[in-house]
């Protein structure tokens, strides 16, 4: 019953052409369209019900001491999560810095390098997206003393593909800076939360891996939520059903 409504609605509005109750040349193709666009309407209505998310929920935490003459101390005893992890490696990997860092007030890292946890995401996936949801608190580890971090957002390049271990090379890396959160001695901590979605940082695909990445001086990095969803695209789904819906009435035709 509700395809004949929804049949009904694409030959009323769509005003596709009636044709007698005689069969005639092309009646076949006729009946084709109304039936292809009536799908269209369904696949429209359905949105991004076609097609499941995959839904992964990660945690991370990290103490990392120094100053600014010396980033990146990181206390291996207070740190961790649930990223990848192959010991000794793991879950906090150290990575070279390829390109100058910062602190808030505009001093450069003398040895620039980034603190890294990745976590599996799934098989990379074209006709996917990805998007991210980070969350933690932060506050200083010597409160008389500033302090804070820069936060990146990283994944694997299609050419890396290994379900077993992330990519410990940068060049299958790409990274994305998310947000500095510095303070200045004697302040309280703050929270961060954003909702990333890589397409706008240049990713149109599904990574097979993704990481929280971290370079700073005297913080501590609390709660850490690293949540990321494989969404598929509705356009790849809507045009599969309608190929699909073609061939079957192109044979029952023939």
């Amino acid at each position: 019953q509700s395809v004949f409504h929804v049949r009904h609605f694409v030959d009323r509005y769509f005003e596709l052409p009636r044709l007698p109750r005689q069969k005639k040349k092309g009646s076949g193709v006729m009946k084709a369209m109304s039936f292809l666009a009536s799908c269209l309407v369904v696949s429209l209505l359905a949105g991004p019900a076609v097609g499941q998310i995959d839904s992964f929920f990660d945690v991370f935490y990290a103490e990392i001491g120094g100053d600014v003459g010396m980033w990146n101390e990181l206390d291996p005893l207070n740190s961790g999560g649930s990223g990848w992890t192959d010991p000794p490696l793991g879950p906090w990997i150290a990575y070279p810095g390829l390109e100058p860092q910062e602190d808030g007030w505009g001093n450069l890292n003398q040895f620039p390098s980034w603190w890294n946890q990745w976590f599996y995401d799934g098989n990379y996936r074209p006709g996917r997206h990805k998007e991210v949801d980070l969350v933690f608190d932060y506050q200083l580890l010597n409160p008389t003393a500033r302090g804070g971090a820069n936060i990146v957002i990283n994944w694997s390049w299609p050419t890396w593909s290994n379900p077993n271990a992330p990519p410990l090379d940068n060049q299958y890396i790409g990274r994305a800076e998310v947000g500095r959160v510095w303070l200045e001695g004697g302040l309280p901590g703050g929270h961060f939360a954003g909702h990333f979605d890589l397409r706008l940082l240049g990713v149109p695909f599904n990574p097979e891996w993704v990481s929280i990445d971290v370079t700073g001086y005297n913080v501590a990095i609390l709660n850490g939520h690293f949540d990321h969803y494989c969404i598929p695209e509705p356009g790849t789904a809507m045009l599969l059903m309608l190929g699909a819906v073609g061939v079957l009435m192109i044979s029952r035709r023939a």
